[in-house]
């Protein structure tokens, strides 16, 4: 899925290519191409993050809900931190940043079919950087291993009562845990919180 027609060209003639025995599906409408996905379910699916509508990353959670064991890749230009983890957070198995090489891209597809991450160089330096500083503010926020958990499942948009199913506890005891979460982590709500977790705030 990518709102740019020169990547949909691009995209047909490297499977064209190096995947001749694949199907390629394209679409520039993440609505319909969640419409379509539904009626024909793919192997994967290689995602775009800036899309009209609604972007890549709500797009993948709504895929994932959809079809949880769907690996998605996100094909984007953009290489910040806060992105590709909120990609990950939201279902993503895979982050390629453009350009990148045909060959890469088909070797990430087979990686993801194959239950693999599927990252490239520079998104495997991210993620290295942001667990290192995730290791230092966890334990500047004094963070138990509980509130960890929660948080995890709050960035994942879980309610308290899904948190609860999950993590076999009450919806008042998450309510309970997210009180103290909030208080170590100096906001004020959910979203503050996601926030302050991926490193926006």
């Amino acid at each position: 899925m990518d709102d740019d027609l020169s990547i949909h060209i691009a995209m047909r003639q490297i499977f064209k290519t190096w995947a001749t025995e694949w199907k390629l599906d394209t679409y520039s409408n993440a609505l319909q191409a969640l419409e379509r996905m539904a009626e024909s379910p793919p192997n994967a699916v290689l995602m775009d993050v800036s899309m009209p509508e609604i972007t890549g990353i709500e797009c993948t959670r709504k895929v994932k809900k959809m079809m949880p064991d769907l690996p998605v890749i996100m094909f984007t230009a953009r290489a910040d931190t806060e992105t590709f983890i909120a990609s990950i957070i939201a279902g993503a198995t895979g982050y390629l940043v453009k350009p990148t090489a045909s060959l890469e891209i088909i070797a990430a597809v087979k990686k993801a079919l194959e239950g693999l991450p599927a990252l490239c160089p520079e998104t495997e330096k991210t993620i290295i950087k942001w667990l290192q500083s995730f290791g230092e503010n966890v334990s500047e926020w004094g963070l138990t291993a509980r509130e960890q958990e929660i948080l995890i499942h709050l960035c994942r948009n879980h309610s308290d009562k899904e948190i609860g199913k999950i993590l076999k506890i009450s919806s008042g005891t998450v309510h309970m845990h997210l009180h103290s979460v909030y208080k170590k982590l100096g906001v004020r709500d959910r979203n503050e919180a996601k926030k302050k977790f991926i490193g926006l705030l």
